[in-house]
């Protein structure tokens, strides 16, 4: 019969509390808060990515936008109202989802959040990624009139 101590690896002293301390004590809806906080801060952060992508793009070259709220904003001209409007937006839904993280459905709608913005930063690197080709095809929407074509502020289409 093997002898039980020698069947196991013996680890140093404090070094699994190093990596499990944070976590000892929390318990079913305790790991599942922490689980839940952890996609918001991913969340929170991919969120600013995008909105300074948007900025970034919306206030030089310009950009096409998609979504027809951001596109309203962005039409009244005003970085600063779109920056506000998204962070209010981000704001308020991992406001809800963190009131209701006692919900076996919150942590699911985060991930999704979470699976979405992972969606859209891989559409901007892809969209970074080309931008040399898409400059003259960028150029030419705007000048079409293509109403999805948003510029904000003194920026200008080039050619």
């Amino acid at each position: 019969m093997p002898n039980p101590s020698m069947t196991t690896m013996p680890t140093p002293a404090g070094a699994l509390s190093v990596l499990c301390g944070p976590f000892q004590g929390l318990a079913g809806t305790h790991r599942r808060t922490a689980r839940l906080v952890g996609l918001l801060a991913v969340l929170s952060v991919l969120s600013l990515v995008d909105l300074w992508l948007t900025l970034t793009f919306a206030t030089s070259v310009g950009m096409l936008e998609s979504n027809p709220v951001a596109r309203a904003v962005m039409a009244m001209g005003c970085p600063n109202l779109l920056a506000v409007w998204k962070i209010a937006c981000v704001g308020l839904a991992c406001g809800f989802l963190f009131c209701a993280r006692r919900s076996r459905w919150a942590e699911p709608a985060a991930w999704f959040c979470v699976v979405l913005l992972v969606w859209l930063t891989v559409r901007w690197t892809s969209y970074i990624g080309e931008m040399d080709q898409l400059t003259g095809l960028l150029g030419s929407a705007a000048m079409v009139g293509d109403p999805k074509w948003v510029v904000m502020g003194d920026a200008s289409v080039l050619p």
